[in-house]
């Protein structure tokens, strides 16, 4: 798996370009990068992601938890019917800020 980084309207995209199984650490080493030149505003787009295992929720926390830490601020946009039910039964969905579209995430970062 890997991830592609973009940058719109000011704010950072992460885009997974598959399932997150937590084989490898790509979300949370491009969050890295990013807070390596300080606090960042990243929406995490989970439109390709159509599955989620603990290992992936496991580097979604870290990579939440470090941006937190770095006063910097993530949105987790456009998750697909399983992950939003992984995120709900889990009540993880109240740990991450998330947003239907990836437009409304941008939005919420520029605010």
């Amino acid at each position: 798996m890997g991830v592609e980084v973009s940058q719109q309207s000011g704010v950072h995209v992460i885009r997974p370009q598959d399932d997150l199984t937590g084989d490898e650490m790509s979300v949370l080493e491009a969050v890295t990068e990013l807070l390596g030149q300080g606090p960042a505003r990243i929406v995490l787009d989970m439109s390709p992601v159509k599955f989620i295992n603990s290992a992936g929720l496991g580097e979604l926390v870290r990579a939440n938890a470090q941006v937190n830490m770095q006063e910097g601020r993530m949105v987790l946009a456009n998750p697909s019917p399983f992950v939003t039910g992984v995120f709900e039964t889990t009540k993880l969905d109240t740990f991450f800020q998330i947003s239907r579209s990836l437009d409304d995430a941008i939005a919420k970062l520029q605010s």
